[in-house]
């Protein structure tokens, strides 16, 4: 706290002007340095630390401190290796990321190729729905077809009974016609016409 600062002034008309409303003097002397006194150091006593303990300390502490260096040393070595191993991991990551990205190109590569797969597969099952319903088409000709052929093998099959039946017909009727003309009589020399 600075010893030049003062307490809060005094209110007006109070009866005691000297003083602050805490009670204290306020008219401190500034120049109070003829009571500060110089003390002397202490001296270390010969007793409490002899030259070997020091020695043994001064080797403990370099023996810390190597120690220490030594240690710090050894982390820093494993630091440096793991910077190394973390670079390299860093070198793979970066190889994985190319490959990734050939990856990609590739993907849509593949996926405007089967894009173009499945338009050649889609106009390729219109053609096949537009055969399809053709061959339909000319199988029910066919069958149609088919059906009338029959229908003229049937006919044909009908006219060669029916023609053998001409056949035997008309021999019979030969037959007849000849049989009755054995029968007959020939009257001959008269007129055919009446007169």
């Amino acid at each position: 706290m600075s010893v030049k600062r003062s307490p809060p002034g005094s209110r007006a008309g109070s009866p005691f002007s000297g003083e602050s409303l805490s009670g204290s003097n306020t008219d401190l002397p500034t120049n109070d340095y003829h009571k500060i006194t110089h003390r002397r150091r202490k001296q270390i006593d010969a007793d409490f630390v002899s030259s070997s303990q020091l020695t043994e300390f001064k080797t403990e502490i370099m023996e810390f401190f190597n120690n220490f260096g030594n240690s710090q040393r050894k982390e820093f070595k494993s630091l440096k290796d793991e910077v190394s191993q973390i670079k390299g991991v860093k070198d793979d990551v970066t190889i994985i990321r190319e490959q990734l990205e050939s990856i990609k190109i590739s993907t849509v590569k593949i996926t405007r190729e089967h894009s173009e797969m499945m338009n050649d597969i889609s106009e390729l099952k219109n053609s096949l729905n537009y055969h399809s319903a053709e061959q339909t088409t000319l199988t029910t000709r066919i069958d149609d077809v088919v059906s009338e052929i029959k229908k003229v093998d049937l006919l044909q099959q009908n006219i060669s009974e029916l023609q053998e039946k001409y056949e035997s017909l008309r021999n019979e009727y030969n037959f007849m016609q000849q049989r009755d003309r054995a029968m007959n009589i020939e009257i001959s020399q008269i007129p055919e016409k009446k007169e």
